[in-house]
């Protein structure tokens, strides 16, 4: 195998869900990145403007395993200087994962495991898929498998640049409760379309304005707009003492991110008493420039990179402005295995045909992670074998024995009886037990 992850804590189950849930309205595909210290999902909207990643970390996960020996070319990024910065990137449709990961009932799983094989020598039905094992409470395992596309590992530098510069003070941040911004975002329409930040002197300003409102197929033509304003003493933290900025950029993915922030705050440890208030950090710099928001609770750390609105001023001299682009997912084609050269069959004849016994080319997979196809529930086995080690172990089966004189054989002819077979709950001992006794 190549890529084995596990989660058996409801808690942390029910974290993933909400963060599956949250890249889902940014975009149609989420793009996994794993390295050696973690798993990586993120997504990108279709018109570039902004970019969502949620990173988990290994100890996230009850049991985490990424092996890159013989690893597929096509995905994968070796480490230059460090092997643990190795990684391999593909993306997955994302109503797939909402179907398999939306809502779930966290207190109702035992597991939800993942694996994919992209080694060289995968065999041929899990070539280029997820596969998905949840098992129940009620012992009940379902499995799955995903297609997906390996595309070319791409870093957004945007936040390590931003960081960077605030570091050397080219950069404005400022840290406050995620509380705080909820309630305000809690009381904006839905239908509101802009937010701007505006800091002036020793005073910040949050704005949500709306150009119009549809409604009962009457159209509001007054704008309006809702504000709240509070001393910059007021936030956790800032370097905004004496500034005057203003940005501005859309808020339906700020208003995404806000709620799946407030949704992680108990995924820090500590005693609930001393529980501290949930937070997120913004790093700007003007219109035209991207602002990148942050939030990290224990192992999970969700970042979301907005495009600010121009306003037609001159931008400040920024070595780095050409680098501030969003990037789409470019799919990388697994290439070709060499074909050796073909060989005379030993009964052909000198003039005779030649017998190609070469190794086949590797197969492209042929579904796209968008197609309606691509989805499907797994009828390939034991295709993942966490449940035989997790925290809910699952019974190992036993060869099964020979049927005995009065016994019923509820085998089809088609069995080998050296093979094994997995019983089911009502067979114990390898005997049919009713229910009723």
């Amino acid at each position: 195998m190549s890529f084995v992850a596990a989660i058996d804590s409801s808690k942390n189950i029910s974290v993933w869900s909400r963060a599956v849930n949250a890249l889902a309205q940014v975009s149609d595909q989420i793009k996994f990145t794993i390295t050696a210290t973690g798993l990586t999902l993120s997504a990108v909207n279709p018109s570039r403007t902004s970019h969502g990643d949620i990173s988990f970390q290994k100890h996230f996960f009850r049991e985490f395993s990424f092996d890159t020996a013989n690893i597929m070319v096509s995905g994968f990024r070796a480490g230059e200087l460090d092997p643990n910065a190795s990684s391999y990137s593909c993306i997955v449709s994302t109503k797939h994962m909402v179907v398999l990961f939306k809502n779930l009932d966290a207190g109702g799983l035992s597991y939800i495991c993942l694996r994919l094989d992209c080694h060289q020598n995968v065999p041929r039905n899990k070539e280029f898929k997820i596969l998905v094992e949840i098992l129940t409470r009620k012992m009940i395992v379902k499995k799955y498998s995903m297609s997906y596309q390996p595309v070319l590992p791409q870093e957004v530098l945007i936040p390590r640049l931003y960081k960077k510069d605030y570091d050397l003070g080219k950069c404005k941040h400022l840290k406050m409760e995620t509380g705080t911004m909820k309630s305000f975002l809690d009381i904006v329409p839905v239908s509101t379309e802009d937010f701007m930040i505006d800091v002036k002197s020793t005073k910040i300003s949050f704005v949500a304005h709306t150009k119009q409102v549809v409604k009962d197929r009457e159209l509001l033509k007054q704008p309006m707009s809702i504000t709240i304003s509070m001393s910059i003493d007021e936030l956790m933290e800032s370097n905004l003492d004496g500034v005057t900025a203003s940005i501005n950029f859309r808020l339906k993915d700020f208003r995404t991110f806000i709620t799946c922030c407030a949704s992680m705050r108990d995924m820090a440890h500590y005693d609930d008493d001393l529980l501290p208030e949930a937070s997120f950090e913004a790093y700007f710099k003007g219109n035209g420039n991207p602002v990148v928001l942050e939030h990290t609770s224990g192992p999970v750390t969700a970042t979301l990179v907005l495009i600010t609105a121009s306003a037609g001023e001159p931008l400040e001299n920024d070595d780095n402005r050409d680098k501030y682009v969003l990037h789409g997912h470019a799919i990388q084609r697994a290439p070709e295995r060499e074909i050796p050269e073909p060989v005379r069959h030993k009964n052909a004849s000198a003039s005779g045909r030649l017998t190609n016994i070469g190794t086949p080319p590797r197969r492209e997979p042929s579904i796209e992670p968008d197609s309606n196809h691509s989805f499907q529930t797994s009828s390939m086995g034991d295709i993942v074998t966490y449940g035989k080690r997790g925290s809910t172990p699952v019974e190992i089966p036993h060869k099964r024995a020979k049927v005995l004189d009065g016994d019923t054989d509820y085998s089809t002819s088609g069995e080998d009886d050296g093979g094994e077979q997995v019983f089911g709950p009502t067979q114990h001992n390898n005997k049919p037990t009713s229910l009723f006794e």
